[in-house]
Order: C-alpha cells, then sequence, then structure tokens
C-alpha cells in the first residue's frame, strides 16, 4: 500500500511540461489506426481473381493491397491468398479494405469492401481489353513460329508453368528443367537483348515477372520474356528475328 501511494504521489510532482508531452503522446496513439492494433484482428485474405466476361479462373494476376508491395499471385484456380492483412487498410472504416488486381490484358481494378476473418466467398471481376488480348495472342503466336522454324531442339514454358512451378528464380526453373552444358557458358537474351551476365543474371529474376521462357539447343541458349516486354509487343507490333540463320 505504502508503495502505491508513493507512485501515485511521483505521478502528482510530474511538471506540467512532462505531463503536457505524456498527454500529447496519448493522443497521437488514439488518432493512429495502427496503434495499439489487436494482432488478433490480422488475418489471410483469400479470394478469387475471374474474367469479367465469362468467369473464368485468371492465373497468374496480382492482387494486393492498394498502395503497397503486400500482395499475391493468383493460381490456376484464380485463388489468392494476402497473408497477415490488417483491418482498415487505405479505408476509413473498421473492417474496411482497398485490394488491386491487375493481369496482362486486362484493366486494373480497385476493390473496396468489408472483410472479416469469416469472409470465404470473395469473388472480384475484372474486365478484359479484348484488343490487347488479341494483340498479345498475335505476338505470341509469332514467338512459337520462330521456335518450330528454329531447326533445333526447344522447350517452351509459359506464364502457367512459371507461375505453378514455385520457384524462387528463374535460374532455379531453368536449372530444374535442363542440364546445363558446363563446357559451353548458355547465351542468354532478356526480352530480345542479350545480357552479359549470362545464366547468372537469371539468378536476380523472379518467374512471376514471366510471360515465357524458350530453351534451345539443349540450354546452350536460352530467351525470356517479361509482362512489361509482352506489353509494349502487343502494342507495336513486334515481329521475332529468325534464329540461327
Amino acid at each position: 500500500m505504502v508503495n502505491k501511494w508513493k507512485m501515485l504521489i511521483s505521478i502528482g510532482n510530474l511538471s506540467e511540461k512532462v505531463m503536457g508531452s505524456l498527454l500529447i503522446l496519448s493522443l497521437v496513439c488514439m488518432s493512429n489506426p495502427l496503434s495499439g492494433q489487436d494482432q488478433t484482428q490480422n488475418f489471410d485474405i483469400v479470394g478469387r481473381l475471374v474474367d469479367g466476361s465469362n468467369g473464368q479462373p485468371l492465373l497468374g494476376a496480382s492482387v494486393g493491397l492498394t498502395g503497397s508491395d503486400w500482395g499475391s499471385i493468383t493460381d490456376q484456380n484464380g485463388v489468392f491468398v494476402i497473408p497477415d492483412a490488417f483491418v482498415g487498410w487505405k479505408t476509413d472504416r473498421k473492417g474496411g479494405f482497398s485490394l488491386t488486381a491487375s493481369r496482362l490484358g486486362y484493366k486494373t481494378l480497385t476493390w473496396e469492401g468489408d472483410l472479416s476473418r469469416n469472409d470465404d466467398n470473395l469473388t472480384i471481376k475484372i474486365s478484359p481489353k479484348a484488343d490487347i488480348l488479341e494483340e498479345i495472342a498475335e505476338v505470341r503466336k509469332n514467338l512459337k513460329s520462330r521456335r518450330v522454324g528454329s531447326g533445333t531442339d526447344v522447350k517452351a514454358y509459359d506464364r502457367k508453368d512459371l507461375v505453378t512451378s514455385r520457384e524462387t528464380t528463374a535460374l532455379r526453373f531453368l536449372t530444374n528443367r535442363v542440364s546445363i552444358p558446363q563446357r559451353q557458358p548458355p547465351i542468354v537474351f532478356v526480352d530480345e537483348v542479350q545480357v552479359m551476365g549470362g545464366i547468372d543474371y537469371l539468378d536476380g529474376i523472379d518467374p512471376i515477372d514471366l510471360e515465357l521462357m524458350e530453351i534451345f539447343q539443349s540450354g546452350r541458349h536460352v530467351r525470356i520474356y517479361t509482362t512489361d516486354f509482352l506489353r509494349q509487343a502487343s502494342k507495336n507490333g513486334f515481329q521475332p528475328r529468325v534464329l540461327f540463320r
């Protein structure tokens, strides 16, 4: 009891300056929506991303908390999981979330709504850009024609293969699928440009940033294509150059 009263007396003797600082600190904590937030409010956001025109699931799309790098890539069923998200992200109401969904050939969509840890039926629809999808399909068709006419053995892996592989780097994806020649270092092209780092350059690339990987001549010649490249190629009418002639 004596100690308790001593503590109260000490608090009562605090200077006005100290008390003012404590008051300001408490007001800041009250105004900050993340301060003192109960960690039990954090939960995984689980949902599906589908094509708004036909309801088909979209694989390899990006879904994340708006304005952050906190997100997920959809699987073959269009399912995304944003782990340990906290309530109130980018909204003014309790329980609110703002999510941004994007995919090559589709309109970027920002979705806002209230969610709880018990929600299991979140479905987000994004609208396709029909003209862009057609142009991307044409670029892919031209690249396939070049592979067929290359006159050498070739393997090709599209975005589905790259995303669902769960490999951490493009190098791991490559080496787990072909035996890289030791005596002849592979020639590596990224978006039609040869890179000086060769195969080591692929160690810094995440497969989820790629749309296509081509492996020629049993691993001696590798070409990869990023999402940004295919986006630009579809607009510019890209025509791939003939190889090995």
